[in-house]
């Protein structure tokens, strides 16, 4: 059993650590990532002993078990009562519900096993940098309009995910003690990452900075500033990146092409990329309206839209999979109860991270802030993208809210507990907070 258990550890933590690294570097890297590490945790379940301590963290984490099986159990339900989901609509969700063995593994796994993964997000952000570069000063066919991206991945998720990569690895320049050529490196992380979304051109990605910045300041508040200090310097530091971005020229067009969509919108001119958007989302309204409960089933949003081009109620270049947001493809295809799920998605990713934020542990307050970038950021891409849809962010979502939520759980001794009681008192804490 001693061997199978490290065997798990290893795979586990080398899985998490590579995740972001490969993320946006090699094709399915995050997929490979997830499966190992789903297939260590079915392993190291197999003994008696590591299933109820699986059973008592687990328990003690409840909201993020319903959160990850709550999305997929709506379309599922929508299966079963006969909505012919097609098969290719589990395929992304099933990461979600499968993310509970991961996540009992990990919260045995050696918190210091765990660490690495936070130079994976400096290495993937790094990464994504390298195929911008690759990209801006090279011709290719699978471009997408000049703008930063790589064979697999589409600008707007590319932009988005480096971002979040960035900022995740830069969440541990608060730790006291880290040597210059740690907190150098975190910052170079950082840069690549905010490059990478700057040459994808990703303006609804860039939504989310401020929220992330805001998360990298209060880590920084809760080590060594007074609130109104932090809320200063966040203040500063968001309004001299706004400034320098205002007066580059790839912020200046995608601004410029942003305005000029809304002043033909208002002349009554909606073919634009905003107008396009804007008539997805009143057509996943309209969706809704006659399938109020359960929606119109999932997978199903591009052949009503077709269906409602052929009838000449929407124009037909609109006709795509997505709604090119979370709220309104949800709306249409799950329906209200597909919305509560994805409520629930992101409340029970979050309030972990959020309950942890300013705990007095470094490990674990890091641990929490990049979940919260990663949270966070993903409610925010949300507005302008489906994030959930794609198979390699919902791998690489339901990989890394799982290996961060089972640093905190090692931190707080989930790991180390060696009988039944002594783990409920430990896992106990996990749904206690630190109170701060």
């Amino acid at each position: 059993m001693q061997y199978t258990n490290r065997f798990s550890f290893a795979v586990a933590a080398i899985a998490a650590a590579l995740s972001p690294a490969l993320m946006l570097t090699l094709k399915g890297g995050a997929g490979y990532c997830y499966f190992a590490a789903l297939a260590a945790g079915l392993i190291w379940l197999w003994h008696g002993d590591n299933r109820r301590r699986a059973f008592q963290v687990l328990r003690s984490c409840k909201w993020y078990l319903a959160a990850m099986a709550g999305y997929p159990l709506i379309i599922a339900l929508q299966a079963l009562l006969g909505y012919r989901v097609p098969g290719w609509a589990f395929d992304a969700p099933a990461r979600l519900l499968l993310a509970a063995p991961i996540l009992a593994l990990l919260a045995a796994v050696p918190d210091r096993w765990l660490r690495p993964m936070q130079w994976g997000c400096v290495a993937g952000a790094v990464g994504a940098a390298i195929w911008s570069v690759v990209m801006t000063s090279s011709s290719v066919d699978w471009m997408v309009y000049g703008r930063a991206g790589n064979p697999f991945t589409n600008p707007i998720p590319f932009g988005n995910t480096a971002l979040v990569l960035g900022f995740m690895g830069a969440v541990g320049l608060a730790d006291p003690g880290r040597p210059r050529w740690d907190r150098a490196l975190r910052l170079v992380g950082l840069v690549a990452g905010c490059y990478a979304s700057y040459t994808s051109e990703s303006r609804g990605g860039w939504l989310a900075i401020p929220v992330m910045l805001w998360i990298l300041v209060m880590r920084f508040h809760v080590s060594r500033m007074e609130p109104r200090r932090a809320l200063a310097t966040f203040a500063a530091v968001l309004a001299l990146a706004v400034v320098g971005a205002w007066n580059t020229p790839i912020v200046q067009n995608r601004i410029a092409a942003a305005m000029s969509d809304f002043h033909r919108l208002e002349h009554g001119d909606a073919n634009t990329s905003i107008g396009w958007r804007l008539q997805q989302w009143r057509a996943a309204s309209q969706m809704f309206a006659e399938h109020p409960v359960l929606g119109i089933g999932k997978g199903h949003f591009e052949p009503a839209l077709r269906e409602m081009a052929e009838e000449g109620k929407v124009p037909p270049n609109i006709v795509h999979r997505h709604a090119h947001n979370e709220f309104f493809s949800t709306l249409a295809e799950l329906g209200m109860a597909g919305v509560a799920a994805l409520f629930l998605l992101y409340f029970g990713s979050i309030v972990y991270f959020w309950r942890y934020r300013h705990s007095p542990d470094p490990d674990t307050a890091t641990a929490a802030g990049m979940g919260l970038v990663l949270t966070l950021g993903s409610l925010v891409f949300g507005i302008t993208i489906d994030v959930f849809s794609l198979v390699m962010n919902t791998a690489f979502y339901a990989l890394t809210t799982a290996t961060l939520l089972g640093i905190i759980a090692s931190r707080q001794g989930f790991g180390a507990a060696t009988s039944a009681p002594a783990s409920a008192s430990s896992a106990s804490r996990c749904v206690a907070g630190s109170g701060s």
